[in-house]
């Protein structure tokens, strides 16, 4: 209903689309990908369509590594309606952020979990956050190497997230007790200061239609 009144036939939109033109514009679906902007009329400012559906509670916010674009503005987006409570984060919300002692309920999904790291170890140079005494059944975050070095890059301590609170989305898997492997920098955030970790230079999108 929302994007039937916001997007009436016969609505002028841009499409804004990744800067890499091989990758990241085309989903494993075949979908195209890309930001949508309405024009604006005189009688209608315009409308940033992923903007509404986040604000709303309508939408969580999920960035591919081939297309990290405003990454840094969804995500203060969706906090906004994360604090507001609004659609998906509602109190009774299935869809809410989970914590380590609940991420089990998410098994097999893509969710957002909270939670104080507890212990950061290194093995073979793949990195694992740890949030509880026993590695083999607490909640894990898993991140390779090559994901360190460009956290590294933005000023991040991977070693020193002892005892501060993050926040990491992704797809919930069975590996010595529920465990998410990062699949961007973009899906981890340190959430005590309550804001992303720095993005990528050049964060912006190209206009490929009107």
């Amino acid at each position: 209903m929302l994007l039937t009144e916001t997007l009436p036939e016969g609505t002028e939109v841009m499409i804004y689309q990744t800067r890499m033109a091989k990758k990241g514009r085309i989903n494993r679906m075949g979908h195209d990908l890309g930001h949508i902007l309405t024009k604006e009329a005189t009688d209608k400012p315009s409308v940033w369509v992923q903007e509404l559906l986040l604000l709303k509670g309508l939408s969580r916010v999920y960035i591919s590594p081939d297309n990290p674009e405003l990454s840094n503005e969804l995500l203060h987006i969706e906090d906004k309606a994360h604090q507001e409570k609004a659609g998906l984060w509602a109190e009774d919300s299935p869809f809410i952020s989970l914590s380590p002692e609940t991420v089990i309920n998410g098994m097999g999904e893509f969710s957002i979990v909270e939670g104080t790291v507890a212990k950061a170890s290194s093995v073979r140079n793949t990195l694992y956050l740890n949030f509880g005494e026993n590695w083999k059944t607490d909640f894990t975050i898993m991140i390779s190497s090559a994901l360190r070095k460009k956290l590294a890059q933005r000023g991040i301590n991977l070693m020193g997230l002892t005892g501060q609170k993050v926040r990491v989305r992704g797809w919930i898997r069975d590996y010595n007790g529920p465990l998410i492997e990062l699949d961007t920098p973009e899906h981890i955030e340190i959430i005590a200061s309550n804001s992303p970790l720095p993005a990528t230079p050049n964060n912006a999108t190209v206009p490929i239609n009107h």
